[in-house]
């Protein structure tokens, strides 16, 4: 029992301190809804009195800053004021005050108007560009035109007509910006500008005019006396016994004068941009050396080769035609890379042109007499003079040999030609031109045949020279007789001569500077084919006359 009463008692004081606490916080609640509700009167009036004080302060704002713009003819009014300041400008299309351009106010100008006093000022400028570039004798005057100049008026006349209209809408900012152009006002330089690619062109016509290009000293050759002069130098070509054949004749080069284009162009665009539009302008000529000197000539046309042969035996008319053929080849030129032809060079032989009867081999059998015969030992000469100037010179391109060995050449070193039949071709290799020079000495005792060719030598001194050797013989079949009994017994005449075959091979030597044997290079083969004899023979009676 004592339990219950205290459980019940526990209770009742806990039930009356959750009753207490519950009137604690529904007097706070009520307290802070007080609190809030002031809080939310005040905000609400602290409010209003923000807004009205903005709308004051807007509308004294907007009563000192206005702006208004009027349409006028020809453009607009403007009226306003700046934090009070009252202002106000007329844009009517021209230029506003403190504008111009080299001294020349546009104030008030329309962009047209002042586009057209502008242009009258560059005129009278052009006008006065007349530069004169004197070269020697040679003189080009420059105008505007050949300059090309432009100007930047269109470009000026725009950026002026800007200052002052800067914003579409804030008038205010242009209106500033007059004021400032009142006090400091803009001025504008007209810029000339020349096209130095049209400069160079002029310039390049006059140096074409007056530029000479240097002149190489050169050499030609003569089969006469050449006389002596301050800018040559001559060489005799002597033959061997003394007789001088040819000479070759070195000519100085000349100095060539050029105008440096460059400086004349630098001076020119100078002179411009130092406003001197009429300002002389002289320019002296460089000296340009040629590259050689006859010195080097010198180096590049020496002997290489030569060669003899003798025709001590020949008769009148075969000397007469080897001394015509020598003297057409003589000073003979072969340029780089040309080729010639001995039978188009000395031409066609025939009586007619002056080449006398003579013994020549004839269907390989016999000689007979034909026009031009005995020419054989001048090309075979010169064959020999052709090869030892080595390959790296001559290349001789076509080559025969007779039907059988010359008695005048080692067997396999000859070269038949005949007019409408073999040739003697060859071809200059080399980057220097080749000099041939030939002589036929007819006095008895030395009847000799010379060929010497000049050239540019091998730069280690090394030579050629012609070698053949005969490597086989063959023997004719024995002579075949052919009888005519129109002829008395024992009498007989030979129609061909027995000749041996031979076969033989033709080399080139080739020496160095001190007459060693560097090495031995085959050339070609010839074949001498034999050749059977054949007697006509009598078998009449004797008492026949003879023919």
């Amino acid at each position: 029992m004592e339990h219950n009463a205290e459980y019940r008692m526990k209770m009742r004081a806990k039930r009356k301190k959750e009753r207490k606490r519950r009137v604690v916080m529904a007097c706070v609640i009520a307290c802070l809804g007080l609190i809030a509700a002031g809080i939310g009167v005040g905000m609400l009036y602290l409010k209003s009195q923000i807004d009205k004080e903005h709308e004051l302060a807007v509308a004294d704002y907007n009563s000192k800053n206005w702006q208004t713009v009027e349409a006028i003819e020809g453009g607009k009014k403007v009226a306003g004021a700046i934090d009070g300041v009252p202002y106000s400008y007329v844009d009517n299309g021209t230029y506003f005050p403190g504008i111009s351009v080299d001294g020349v106010s546009l104030e008030g100008m329309t962009y047209d108007r002042a586009r057209r006093v502008l242009l009258d000022r560059v005129e009278d400028t052009l006008s006065q560009v007349n530069m004169t570039l004197q070269v020697e004798n040679a003189c080009l005057v420059l105008s505007a035109n050949d300059l090309d100049i432009k100007v930047n008026v269109n470009q000026i006349l725009n950026e002026a007509y800007a200052l002052g209209r800067e914003s579409r809408e804030d008038h205010a900012a242009n209106y500033k910006k007059q004021q400032e152009l009142l006090a400091n006002p803009v001025e504008y330089t007209i810029e000339y500008t020349y096209d130095a690619d049209r400069i160079a062109e002029r310039v390049a016509e006059i140096a074409e005019f007056v530029n000479t290009k240097p002149k190489d000293p050169y050499v030609t050759v003569s089969k006469r006396s050449v006389a002596n002069t301050d800018n040559t130098e001559i060489k005799s070509v002597v033959a061997a016994n003394g007789v001088t054949i040819g000479y070759i004749v070195y000519h100085a080069g000349a100095t060539g004068y050029t105008l440096d284009q460059q400086a004349m162009v630098d001076e020119v665009k100078a002179a411009f941009d130092n406003k001197e539009y009429d300002k002389e302008i002289t320019a002296e000529l460089h000296e340009t050396e040629p590259e050689l000197t006859i010195e080097d000539l010198k180096e590049n046309v020496k002997l290489i080769s030569s060669y003899k042969t003798n025709f001590e035996s020949s008769n009148l008319n075969r000397r007469r035609n080897i001394q015509k053929a020598a003297e057409i080849i003589n000073g003979c030129v072969v340029t780089p890379w040309q080729t010639i032809s001995f039978n188009e060079y000395v031409g066609p032989r025939t009586e007619a042109g002056g080449w006398l009867p003579a013994p020549g081999i004839t269907g390989g059998t016999s000689y007979e007499n034909s026009p031009g015969g005995g020419i054989c030992q001048v090309s075979g000469t010169l064959y020999n003079a052709l090869l030892a100037c080595g390959p790296n010179r001559i290349n001789v391109t076509t080559r025969a040999h007779h039907t059988w060995p010359s008695t005048y050449l080692p067997y396999g070193l000859d070269a038949t030609v005949d007019t409408n039949g073999p040739d003697l071709c060859w071809k200059n290799v080399s980057d220097q031109n080749i000099y041939i020079f030939a002589y036929a000495d007819t006095t008895e005792g030395q009847r000799n045949m010379y060929v010497y060719i000049f050239g540019k030598p091998e730069e280690d001194g090394s030579y050629y020279k012609t070698d053949a050797e005969t490597i086989a013989e063959e023997e004719p079949e024995p002579t075949e007789y052919v009888d005519n009994s129109g002829w008395p017994t024992g009498y007989s005449e030979v129609l061909i001569s027995p000749r041996k075959g031979y076969t033989a091979v033709a080399y080139l030597l080739h020496y160095d500077a001190n007459g060693d044997l560097i090495e031995k290079i085959y050339v070609h083969t010839d074949y001498y084919v034999a050749v059977r004899g054949k007697v006509m023979r009598g078998t009449g009676p004797s008492s026949l006359p003879r023919p």
